[in-house]
């Protein structure tokens, strides 16, 4: 049996699992069943879905030392924003984001 997750430009990882037994009893007889030679493909694209995944998994949801850092300057009003920064910075993280 082959389960493929790829597209049909970036295949690029394949395992093989082999001498795999599944038994099954019933009340009245017992069935075993081999399969060898099974591949797994994982598109680049998968492993990159995973990977970021896994990343996203182990941060940390609050990041408590900014949080203390900017704190008093939002309560004391000296927190000032650059609104050319902040676009420039969205421009940069997303390129496409603007173009039709």
């Amino acid at each position: 049996m082959a389960i493929e997750i790829s597209s049909q430009r970036d295949r690029v990882e394949s395992r093989t699992l082999s001498n795999i037994k599944v038994g099954a009893k019933n009340k009245r007889q017992s069935t075993s069943v081999n399969a060898t030679n099974d591949n797994v493909t994982f598109s680049q694209n998968a492993k990159l879905f995973m990977e970021a995944k896994q990343t996203a998994q182990g941060a940390p949801d609050v990041r408590q030392d900014r949080i203390d850092a900017l704190r008093p300057m939002v309560q004391t009003g000296t927190y000032l924003l650059d609104n050319q920064q902040i676009a420039q910075a969205v421009v940069q993280a997303e390129p496409g984001l603007f173009r039709s």
